[in-house]
């Protein structure tokens, strides 16, 4: 039974890409580990409310593009004339991060003096770099996702593990020379992935083209319609992830920021997870449109959502070795949090399996109505749990938002499933 299993592709390439995140994550975490001790919880909190903001610019400013041309791609591997098309798929997905790129850093020069008043963070070059390091992630994004479509996950995983490894070396010398310069530690944390960039360029198949970026207007239909729906629910996902921790630095203390965005560090590595079993299933689930492969799919999504809370209960015991193991003692204040913030991610990575449905049924609309939906929690939560509640309105927040995108994932799901298999069959 159990060599059966892991005979299934799908799963190799799950357990390949996810171990080799969980590996780039330990490295990241780390670093983020070694900066934490470096600097005050306070301090802290002003780097990771920068964090939070290359996360919601990157979101706005990638559009969902990249995401578009894995979804596009998987539709023509079965074409004889697959490696033109997706040369003329990729060169206009550069033509437009580019742009966006530049539209974006005018932006950013424009805009990040104003911005740092209205958030009170001291420094508006945390806002500007904030911009770059959203850009750079857009193209790391955009090599990572080139080789995960070719199914070269091998490739894309060693692409985390230079970025990671980078970082963690940031940490160690800053660590070592005992620099407590929150902008320096930011730029150079943040924009060391351009090494991993340059790197997954020059790695690139031969018979792949990226330049010169162009216009293509069969391409950009094709892809207009996958972005009419996922730029919207892209925009409101950053916003939905990351806007808590605005709220916690508007509505209480520095000291309550940085533990606030200390602990969810910890569950950083469980989300990253998530995000890389996504990264597999979104393109292998794509083609699948049978009954048969898509009821076997479900049957091993709902095997793992058992898996997902068998993790949780193992976690419970280690809540406070592990605060005290990794940032440190100066966070024990957000023991009282971490379960429930643990439960979100586990609540993330359970729901994975079943967002990757919508990729073989075509439902696009999924995804901007529950990126709105979400955001609306988001932000009515924000303005009335975390004013009275503190923390534990930030967390209990965080926990309902993904409760809500559990329950509306498979509702929909299973409604989708049975039309388009009544519609075929």
């Amino acid at each position: 039974m159990i060599k059966k299993i892991f005979r299934s592709v799908g799963l190799r390439q799950t357990l390949l890409l996810s171990g080799g995140n969980l590996g780039a994550s330990f490295f990241s975490a780390a670093a983020l580990i070694l900066i934490s001790r470096i600097l005050s919880p306070s301090l802290f909190g002003e780097f990771t409310v920068g964090y939070s903001l290359i996360i919601i610019i990157y979101k706005i400013q990638g559009i969902g593009l990249n995401a578009a041309i894995q979804r596009v791609a998987g539709k023509i591997f079965h074409e004889n004339t697959w490696k033109k098309k997706f040369s003329q798929l990729l060169q206009v997905g550069m033509s437009y991060n580019i742009f966006l790129f530049l539209l974006f850093l005018v932006g950013g020069i424009l805009i990040s003096y104003p911005l740092s008043l209205l958030l009170h963070i001291e420094s508006p070059f945390i806002i500007f770099g904030a911009f770059l390091a959203a850009s750079v992630t857009v193209f790391f994004e955009y090599f990572t996702n080139i080789y995960q479509t070719l199914h070269k996950f091998s490739m894309s995983v060693t692409m985390m593990w230079l970025q990671s490894l980078l970082k963690l070396s940031v940490a160690l010398s800053i660590f070592f020379l005992k620099i407590e310069n929150v902008i320096l530690l930011f730029y150079l944390f943040y924009l060391v992935p351009i090494f991993s960039i340059i790197y997954g360029w020059q790695r690139l198949p031969q018979a792949l083209h990226i330049f010169p970026p162009k216009r293509d207007r069969v391409v950009e239909s094709e892809l207009s319609h996958v972005l009419k729906n996922t730029a919207i629910s892209m925009a409101t996902l950053g916003l939905i992830e990351y806007l808590d921790i605005l709220f916690v630095k508007h509505y209480t203390t520095p000291f309550s920021t940085g533990i606030y965005g200390g602990i969810p560090q910890l569950g950083s590595a469980v989300s990253l997870v998530g995000y890389s079993i996504a990264a597999v299933l979104n393109a292998r689930v794509a083609r699948y449109h049978s009954k048969s492969d898509l009821d076997q799919y479900i049957k091993k999504a709902s095997v793992f959502l058992l898996v997902a809370l068998s993790g949780f209960i193992f976690y419970l015991p280690l809540a406070r070795l592990s605060i005290l193991g990794t940032i440190g003692p100066h966070y024990i204040a957000g023991l009282p949090y971490i379960s429930l913030l643990m439960a979100s991610s586990f609540l993330f990575i359970a729901t994975v399996p079943f967002i990757a449905l919508f990729y073989s049924f075509g439902s696009a609309t999924y995804f901007s109505v529950s990126g709105i939906l979400q955001l609306c929690i988001v932000l009515i939560g924000g303005v009335t749990l975390i004013p009275h509640f503190g923390l534990a309105g930030a967390v209990w927040l965080k926990v309902i938002s993904k409760a809500f995108l559990f329950l509306f994932t498979i509702i929909w799901a299973y409604s989708a499933y049975k039309k388009k298999i009544h519609a075929e069959y």
